[in-house]
């Protein structure tokens, strides 16, 4: 019971206090963990060892942060008004720390992203929060060896035009050659000693952009059957201790994904829903300002589209809370038929969907999702609504609907490394791979079939 308050009292903690309240808590929440496993004579379980890591860990993080070492013991009603009180003199000492630089426990980028930590969460607002949001990116990203240009290159692609300021322009199209608008199946001879394939790709209309291309089609056949399903992509935070970090991390699987358009198409969908789930577009043009999607993004959507997509915010309170967003292909209709020694696949609607989890901070001090979401809840609205729309989102906002068609050309690479896998395991062994024409007659067939 003891170590359940003491748990609860440090989340609490860090979710509301500035830095040197929460070593506060964490120094007092360790020294009253360790007595009472002391004194429930016996050994402690892993569960009571993963909370005492945890507050110490805190201790000798939030310590370095805070002008205090002691502070007198006060009632928990009190607590509050001892965090405002001691809130002022933190942040000065957090600006003295930042002009000094000469503290060996702190990190430059450490010093920087806290003082843009405490202004974002308002536990010790600064006055120039722009220069110190500014300030706090260009330390983190010196820390990495990385540079401004660098993060814009990777939000930029010729797929997603972007006005000269770098904000994404709105557009019922794709930039770039995408002749293709679907991708309705394949034949495949597996029969004769040079295997044909022949991809029933409907172009766009005539004047109109399509949603992929050959080279999407080279891609996906680049990559092993294997590594086809599930292929996996996130944003993720760059660090556990650094929860409201400016910055966000590319994740995905497998990793020939990297610099294709395919990588930029599931960056490209994840940005926008999370950029509709809060609200808010960033430039792609150092130094990456804000501004409401109502300004840009969704400024000139149809009134209940606008609607469909408001943040989470404005549908309920979900103050302290941390969800996590994707997309999925929940369901993807095909038919394979044999006729002789040709090999038919139909490839028909595929069902996406927008999931949401929400996350609990553990002992480790990682995220974690947990199973419990309130299909009620604004985040679960919110998910429920771009699942609903997803079609006329995609009118919209393409991108969504070339991530549909993406998942086609993903069944379509493992249904053909399932053939091929086959034919090698009935030729005893002797090397059959996709033929280097795969994607011939990809223009002639479309027409045919258009």
């Amino acid at each position: 019971m003891t170590l359940n308050c003491v748990e609860e009292a440090y989340y609490v903690a860090h979710l509301g206090l500035h830095p040197g309240m929460q070593f506060y808590a964490s120094r007092f929440g360790l020294a009253i963990a360790a007595e009472a496993i002391t004194a429930a004579g016996k050994c402690a379980t892993s569960d009571d060892v993963k909370i005492l890591i945890e507050l110490f860990r805190s201790v000798i993080q939030k310590g370095r942060f805070s002008p205090f070492w002691k502070m007198p013991i006060v009632p928990v009603c009190e607590a509050l008004l001892l965090n405002i009180l001691t809130g002022r003199l933190h942040a000065e000492f957090m600006l003295h720390l930042q002009r000094d630089q000469s503290n060996p426990l702190l990190k430059t980028e450490e010093i920087k992203y806290q003082l843009y930590e405490n202004d974002l969460r308002w536990v010790c607002p600064v006055e120039d929060k722009d220069a110190t949001r500014e300030r706090a990116m260009e330390a983190l990203l010196q820390a990495k060896g990385l540079s401004w240009s660098d993060v814009s290159d990777s939000m930029c692609s010729v797929l997603s035009p972007r006005t000269p300021d770098g904000w994404l322009l709105q557009l019922n199209y794709l930039d770039g050659n995408l002749p293709f608008s679907t991708l309705r199946g394949f034949e495949f001879n597996i029969g004769s000693e040079n295997p044909c394939i022949k991809l029933n790709a409907i172009p766009a209309r005539s004047g109109q952009k399509g949603l992929f291309s050959a080279v999407d089609v080279h891609t996906v056949l680049q990559i092993p059957k294997k590594e086809l399903f599930p292929i996996v992509f996130s944003l993720d935070a760059p660090s556990d201790s650094q929860r409201f970090h400016p910055f966000q991390q590319l994740r995905f699987e497998p990793s020939s994904l990297e610099n294709t358009d395919l990588l930029h198409t599931l960056l490209q969908t994840d940005y926008l829903m999370k950029c509709f789930s809060v609200g808010s577009d960033v430039s792609a043009k150092p130094p990456f300002k804000q501004r409401d999607c109502s300004e840009g993004l969704t400024a000139n959507l149809p009134p209940h589209l606008q609607k469909v997509l408001a943040p989470v915010a404005e549908r309920g309170s979900c103050r302290n809370k941390t969800s996590r967003f994707w997309i999925q292909a929940d369901e993807i209709q095909y038919n394979v038929t044999q006729t002789g020694p040709v090999v038919y696949c139909r490839i028909g609607a595929v069902k996406m969907a927008v999931r949401t989890s929400p996350q609990f901070p553990g002992l480790d001090g990682k995220l974690h999702d947990v199973d419990d979401e309130d299909p009620d809840s604004p985040e679960s609205q919110f998910a429920k609504d771009l699942t609903e729309n997803y079609d006329e989102i995609s009118k919209f906002f393409p991108m969504f609907g070339r991530l549909r068609e993406l998942c086609k050309l993903q069944v379509f690479g493992i249904i053909l490394g399932g053939l091929l896998e086959d034919m090698q395991s009935k030729a005893n062994g002797e090397g059959i791979s996709i033929p280097p024409r795969v994607i011939r007659d990809i223009q002639a067939d479309a027409r045919r079939e258009n």
